[in-house]
């Protein structure tokens, strides 16, 4: 889990709960505590000691987990934000798991702010997100997106000498929101980092959701091969011929990326 990237998200996500509480006086207190809970292996939280003494300067303190077994609503409620991350070696979920799935839910729609880290793996750990997702009004998609216009697209090098880079599709087709307040633009990944791994990932919602952030028309989301390398081949038609969402919010409490 990168840390920065964490930190930045999180600060988004606080922004959008103190929005929801102010509007609707939800169940979840303001705690200002952050839990990293997932199935996985505890070297996953660990945050760099940087990010968490910035987090710290926030007045934002985080707690980690790293079973969802034995999870009560109770327990949730004394946080402000979950980073929910799972791992592809997890097991998939049993019926334990899909009451505490349930009760993640449930705390997301009191106001709670839940925030998804998708293996990178583009199928294994799936049956762990269309237990949790669907309920929601949205499902993530095993998709890639591809972008036309050479304009909109960025490159950039590793350090190691002869590596080709990776590509960056660029979008400032984006919404007024507080979510997005002072952002001009974003920059999403076209490429896979190993065979089989998406890029930016893909999802599809109901009405209830708003998308904020979308790719240019020239983008467009495509089925890849699950055996090809970063470059892979089309194999088929996505489900956006363009402008592909790249993120949305429902009630101003649950975003997805």
């Amino acid at each position: 889990m990168n840390g920065r990237k964490l930190l930045g998200l999180l600060a988004i996500l606080f922004a959008l709960k103190l929005a929801y509480c102010a509007a609707d006086a939800p169940a979840v207190p303001q705690t200002n505590t952050v839990l990293l809970l997932g199935e996985c292996s505890p070297k996953w939280f660990k945050l760099p000691a940087k990010v968490s003494q910035e987090l710290k300067a926030l007045g934002i303190e985080t707690a980690w987990r790293n079973t969802l077994r034995g999870i009560t609503p109770e327990y949730l409620r004394q946080f402000n934000v979950v980073v929910l991350y799972y791992n592809d070696i997890a097991p998939k979920p049993n019926d334990e798991i899909k009451q505490v799935l349930s009760h993640l839910r449930a705390y997301s729609q009191e106001g709670g702010g839940l925030l998804i880290f998708k293996d990178l793996y583009i199928a294994q750990g799936m049956s762990y997100w269309q237990e949790l997702l669907p309920p929601l009004g949205t499902q993530i998609l095993n998709e890639q997106i591809i972008e036309s216009d050479p304009s909109n697209v960025w490159r950039t090098r590793f350090a190691s000498p002869g590596n080709a880079g990776w590509s960056f599709g660029w979008t400032d087709v984006i919404e007024k929101h507080p979510a997005t307040e002072g952002v001009e633009g974003l920059a999403y990944p076209l490429e896979r980092y190993e065979p089989g791994e998406p890029g930016a990932i893909t999802f599809k919602t109901d009405a209830n959701w708003k998308i904020l952030v979308r790719t240019k028309p020239t983008a467009a989301s495509f089925l890849p091969d699950p055996a090809a390398n970063a470059r892979g081949k089309v194999t088929g038609p996505g489900t956006y011929p363009s402008s592909v969402p790249l993120l949305a919010v429902r009630d101003a409490a649950f975003a997805i990326i």
